[in-house]
């Protein structure tokens, strides 16, 4: 009768405790658990429901296909559709495309000489991820 690996095998008598009747001994494995126990059940019910409740999550994780994100309709956003998924000012937008805080390229049209930038539908994920590309210093 192992009380397992690391478990202390010394027999405490617990006859100065209150309500404790003189030949009971306990191992102190058994009496740590029992002190444990009467002040953690709450916390014991609360972490069953927790551990149910993460598991039903994983399952339904796992239930998942891969394929099942939708993909991106489009190749390209303009400035105002960029500006307009983000929340910021189209001028904010082309201020992080000139000072190349976000990938973005020149179109062929726009007015004039001035070209409007196109920004992939990859840059916008990525952006909603990490955040601004670090600042360039211009010298």
């Amino acid at each position: 009768m192992g009380l397992g690996v690391g478990a202390t095998t010394m027999v405490r008598n617990v006859t100065n405790l209150p309500g404790a009747v003189p030949s009971v001994r306990l191992t102190v494995a058994e009496l740590d658990y029992a002190w444990f126990s009467a002040r953690f059940e709450s916390l014991f019910v609360r972490l069953e429901h927790m551990e149910t409740t993460l598991n039903s999550l994983e399952q339904r994780v796992g239930d998942l296909e891969p394929d099942s994100a939708p993909a991106s309709p489009r190749a390209y956003y303009s400035v105002a559709e960029f500006a307009a998924q983000v929340g910021r000012n189209e001028y904010t937008v082309r201020e992080w495309c000139r000072l190349e805080r976000i990938h973005a390229e020149k179109c062929e049209t726009g007015r004039g000489d001035a070209k409007s930038w196109k920004i992939p539908a990859e840059e916008l994920e990525r952006y909603r991820d990490h955040g601004l590309l670090p600042l360039r210093y211009l010298r």
